[in-house]
């Protein structure tokens, strides 16, 4: 056992020897037994080459001398450029069948619709009847509120749990033009695709047979469209595109002169907008402004977090909802086009205090 130890931790060192002015010779027992005796490297710097780069600029490795260590293991690597042949497989796809009811590639892989893209001059030209005008807003109208009981869900689920969707009702500047987080190619990409489905013929019709409809699938893209502002923007433009039946919005032109009078006679009963202005109004006309009127009425419920009051809503669209030709005489002017607007925002806003009433 001393000699083992001996072997492994060595002698103890004379204090003489440790002393760095006299040099001693190494001691080989250390390497003796089952250590492998391991050469120096008799190699200097001076003795290497001065140009230790070749031609092609790979440095070349001095492997001279380095090591005599004997190797009890061998390992064999196998070549990993080992050529085998492989198959091929082949990418031929056969020709498109002549078979309108099978649903095109996109489906399958649920991409979005390739949708032709209108220019500016044909969505401003664009003019929508009551009718369209309804089904844009009520799309809207419902993509809306329904984002605001979402977040109102998630936010009742767990507190701390963020939602990657604007809050609906509650946006900041809603209605408000030209907003930061608008983005015009959005807006511009979901007016093209409701005036192409207006048209049965040119359709895009990527869903199934089952989910097809005229409106299924901009009903589909603007309840997936990230920003708020975008499909506040889509309803905007309907209500300035709209074109009335006829040049009225009534049933005549002294419409809402004979609805205020009933309304004064009756001391402003809670029914009279039922009463007296439903037989006053066309019904596709009316049923528009019923949806108009209901979404109004839920953004001013949050006008504290949104920044619109009812006031600014029915002021803002009362002339593109009521005002029936909209371009006047060829002598009207700045201050006569402000007196229609500004009366027309008036009766709107009287039409609204009348349904809450």
């Amino acid at each position: 056992m001393p000699s083992f130890f001996s072997k492994v931790f060595g002698r103890k060192k004379d204090k003489r020897a440790s002393s760095p002015s006299r040099g001693r010779a190494s001691d080989g027992s250390l390497l003796d037994g089952k250590f492998e005796a391991v050469s120096p490297v008799n190699t200097r710097i001076d003795e290497f080459p001065e140009n230790a780069l070749g031609a092609n600029g790979r440095e070349k490795v001095l492997a001279s001398g380095l090591s005599r260590a004997k190797s009890q293991r061998s390992q064999s690597f196998p070549n990993p450029k080992r050529e085998e042949n492989l198959p091929q497989l082949s990418l031929t796809l056969p020709p498109p069948k002549d078979d309108t009811q099978t649903s095109p590639l996109g489906v399958v892989f649920e991409a979005g619709p390739d949708v032709q893209i209108l220019t500016d001059d044909a969505i401003g030209s664009r003019l929508l009847t009551p009718s369209e005008t309804l089904i844009l807003v009520r799309i809207c109208s419902q993509a809306i509120i329904a984002r605001g009981l979402f977040l109102a869900f998630i936010l009742r689920v767990n507190s701390n749990h963020g939602s990657d969707r604007l809050p609906g009702l509650e946006t900041l500047g809603l209605m408000h033009p030209h907003w930061y987080s608008s983005s015009p190619d959005v807006q511009r990409r979901l007016i093209s695709l409701f005036i192409h489905s207006l048209n049965p013929n040119n359709a895009i019709t990527i869903l199934p047979p089952s989910l097809s409809s005229s409106s299924s699938l901009f009903e589909s893209e603007i309840n997936y469209t990230r920003s708020t502002h975008d499909v506040a923007a889509v309803l905007r433009w309907g209500l300035r595109h709209l074109e009335l039946n006829g040049a009225k919005f009534g049933k005549d032109q002294l419409w809402y002169k004979t609805f205020s009078e009933a309304e004064r006679s009756s001391e402003y009963l809670a029914g009279s907008y039922s009463t007296d202005l439903t037989p006053l109004i066309p019904p596709e006309h009316l049923e528009l402004l019923n949806v108009i009127l209901d979404l109004f009425s839920s953004l001013a419920a949050h006008a504290e977090r949104n920044g619109t009051s009812a006031s600014k809503l029915t002021r803002a669209f009362g002339f593109w909802l009521l005002a029936a030709p909209r371009i006047g005489r060829d002598d009207d002017d700045w201050p006569k086009f402000y007196a229609r607007w500004q009366d027309n925002g008036r009766i709107l806003e009287h039409l609204f205090l009348a349904r809450i009433r």
